[in-house]
């Protein structure tokens, strides 16, 4: 069958290495052609061909082992509201936001909410002494439809936080930074340390690939607000009646602040360039977004995509009652006692039972109410200066407010304020902290998001169906023996959960591919083997691409099956179980020519590329003499990578860059008391033995005066770690402290 017009006018063109049916639409070819297909132009040198032609790209900041429609989810440390909330279920949940892979590992879309801008001054709905204050608590609006809702960022963007790259601008014109996806290793309030993850199926196939860039392309077209009552009951995204507004979310690229999310494909004609307005958003938050793709997908409103499976309507059962399977890889484990289902539970869901929920309900409301007692008395030298007292300390504020209002009227007046006022002052902090606890309460356990509310109806939360990102990773799996999928069938779609293997951006060759007719299907088969220092092994589970074809070894690590006739760039991988090594085929190095057979050798991340988990925690306290001491509390994370990554930089000048790595910005914890913190600046260096140098330098600091210093430099050994400990104080009558323990492990990049 010849090529389609349009397939034809693609031959001898350029195409990226890997491009698939997602490259044909974008270039005009739909339905994407089967018999055209990106092609090496002659065989590698490693199989007796000629030198190919290569170019030097910068290859962006990706999850190495992450592929489309693989799930992200990021590690809570037990210190945030959403975090902590999730906790106290009777199975707590150790992971707080996730996300969606839109491409290999790149890119990312996820469902959240920003908290400065939904607690910004233009939603408060009160003021104390003639200043906006949220004493009655926040708009119905801001609270019920949460901005920004469904976006798509970058891994590079989301983990680098380049300047203006994690900015987005809401429909006021105002700008806020979006940084909920993390991807370094966090330490929880338990002591242990918990890695970002990727959840990918327990075997992957072609088949399996097709399915999930179907749910991928729902996933894309929904545009949501963030609802908390999604945490009660995910099935709300499906009911029109709960649909909210159209939300103006805007990024800067190329120099304009550009629309995200202002224009809908309709998903039954993938063919048709037009574009339609969106005119309203599902709510949904971060872990029902995935689940909702597929109930679209179940509807028949996605349908196959791929050459293969073009139209194909499919049937996605996520949830098979099964916690993995054997031989399906977890890095962290479920408690199959936490997969709880009820005759109301829909496929993928779990139910919640009220007296967990209300037990919750309780810590968040207790929670939510010291937040905004702390954060109250942080903005009250503003509010009382607008009335004309100054001068009067944060620290005051929060001895006065926490003892008790009796204790904080007194103290109000020795500082000069009337009692009256006083009077006035207490009456407003202690509205303001119920009705926003309320308000944010209620607006989890029972969707009522009114303002001023003294009704605390979260106490009867009743029971919930939904979906946390931690069942997700353990429960959206495959049953024993059944093939994942079967005529349009699918029983689970992941059950493998597994470190994210992060790799930092760098400069590297990469081959020119050309479109290609392909001529009809060949057979192929192969081994994958990898040394293991007592020569080649076979590897089971590892995962063989070629020719938009996906294939997983068996246990003698062979693989069979079909593909297009050609040349085609060969990529395997295997992601190790217990150190978390991806270990691929070498870049540009395998190729195969269909029909044929390939024997693979996987090799490890080069050494030379070193990451480095930085986890700890940082106290800070501002002792005073009278009330309560002021305490601040950080557990900082972050990931550094040093090593020579810039070396193919076009710019000579450039290719040392990546030796040092500075902190953009000091650790920090503070202000305890709204007046002392403590700031850490990291620097670190890659040696030529693999060891790195690291070197803090500490500051205990009283407002802008610096009361003590701490510097200190080590040489951390290659795969080794050290934890400075180490505290400084302002050498007061009442001294102010702060205890430090921040961890630097040196490991081999994944």
């Amino acid at each position: 069958m010849p090529l389609s017009p349009s397939a034809q006018n693609l031959v001898g063109t350029p195409c990226a290495p890997g491009a698939c049916e997602e490259a044909q639409l974008a270039a005009g070819v739909c339905p994407p052609d089967p018999q055209l297909t990106c092609q090496l132009p002659r065989r590698l040198p490693s199989a007796g061909g000629p030198p190919p032609k290569i170019k030097v790209v910068r290859r962006a900041t990706y999850i190495a082992n992450a592929r489309k429609g693989n799930l992200f989810l990021c590690p809570a440390d037990g210190t945030g509201v959403i975090g902590g909330l999730l906790l106290q279920l009777s199975y707590p949940q150790r992971y707080s936001h996730m996300g969606v892979f839109v491409d290999d590992g790149f890119t990312i879309r996820h469902s959240t909410v920003s908290q400065d801008q939904m607690t910004s001054e233009k939603h408060m709905t009160g003021s104390i002494f003639g200043a906006k204050a949220p004493t009655h608590g926040f708009t119905t609006d801001a609270v019920r439809y949460g901005w920004p809702g469904t976006i798509t960022q970058t891994v590079d963007d989301a983990f680098h936080q380049w300047p203006g790259s994690v900015t987005f601008r809401d429909a006021d014109g105002d700008d806020y930074e979006i940084t909920e996806l993390s991807f370094s290793d966090v330490e929880t309030t338990s002591g242990d340390v918990l890695s970002a993850l990727v959840v990918r199926p327990c075997h992957e196939s072609t088949e399996l690939r097709d399915v999930l860039s179907v749910v991928t392309e729902a996933v894309k077209a929904i545009n949501g607000h963030y609802r908390f009552y999604a945490y009660t009951d995910a099935t709300v995204a499906l009911d029109p009646g709960s649909a909210g507004p159209p939300l103006s979310v805007r990024r800067m690229e190329g120099g304009a602040w550009v629309e995200q999310n202002n224009e809908l494909v309709d998903p039954s004609d993938p063919c048709n360039p037009a574009r339609t307005p969106v005119t309203s958003t599902r709510p949904v938050v971060c872990s029902t977004l995935p689940w909702t793709a597929v109930q679209l997908v179940n509807d028949g409103l996605f349908l196959g995509r791929s050459s293969r499976d073009w139209g194909r309507r499919y049937a996605i059962e996520l949830d098979t009652g099964r916690s993995g399977q054997d031989g399906c890889p977890q890095q962290v484990s479920g408690n199959p006692l936490a997969h709880v289902v009820d005759a109301g539970t829909a496929n993928g869901l779990v139910f919640f039972d009220e007296p967990q929920r209300a037990s919750a309900a309780a810590w968040f409301y207790d929670a939510l109410a010291k937040k905004i007692g702390e954060q109250a008395a942080q903005a009250l030298p503003s509010w009382l200066a607008a009335a004309g007292y100054g001068g009067i300390s944060v620290g005051l504020l929060l001895a006065a407010f926490f003892p008790g209002a009796g204790a904080a009227v007194a103290l109000l007046e020795a500082a000069g304020i009337t009692a009256s006022d006083a009077d006035k002052l207490v009456l407003w902090v202690t509205n303001m902290q119920e009705h926003v606890a309320n308000q944010f309460s209620n607006a989890f356990a029972n969707d009522d998001y009114r303002d001023a509310t003294t009704a605390a109806l979260w106490r009867r939360p009743g029971d919930g169906r939904s979906v946390g990102p931690d069942d997700t990773a353990w429960f959206w799996s495959p049953p024993d023996g059944f093939d994942p999928v079967i005529a349009g069938r699918v029983h689970g779609l992941y059950g493998s959960n597994m470190a994210a293997a992060l790799r930092r951006w760098d400069w590297v060759e990469e081959v020119v591919c050309l479109w290609e007719e392909s001529g009809g299907d060949g057979d192929v088969n192969g081994v994958v083997r990898r040394d293991l220092g007592a020569g080649l092994v076979p590897v089971t589970g590892a995962v063989v691409e070629f020719a938009c074809r996906t294939f997983t070894t068996d246990q003698n690590g062979g693989f069979s099956g079909t593909a297009p006739k050609g040349i085609y760039l060969v990529h395997g991988s295997y992601t190790d179980p217990v150190t978390g090594y991806v270990w691929e085929t070498v870049r540009n190095e395998v190729d195969i020519l269909v029909p044929g057979h390939l024997d693979i050798v996987l090799r490890p991340p080069p050494a030379e590329f070193r990451k480095v988990d930085i986890v700890g925690t940082i106290d800070v306290v501002d002792r005073v003499a009278i009330g309560h001491d002021g305490w601040a509390h950080a557990r900082p994370s972050d990931t550094a990578f040093v090593g020579p990554y810039s070396s193919l930089n076009p710019n000579p000048a450039e290719r040392d860059e990546g030796l040092t790595w500075k902190r953009g910005k000091p650790f920090s914890a503070g202000s305890a008391g709204g007046e002392e913190s403590c700031e850490i600046d990291v620097t670190i260096r890659w040696n030529p033995d693999l060891s790195i140098d690291v070197a803090l330098a500490a500051r205990l600091k009283d407002g802008d005066d610096v009361d003590d210093t701490h510097n200190d430099t080590r040489n951390i050994p290659e795969d080794a770690s050290h934890t400075f400990v180490f505290d400084m104080s302002s050498g007061e009558t009442w001294p102010d402290r702060a205890w430090v323990k921040l961890m630097f492990k040196n490991t081999r990049q994944k």
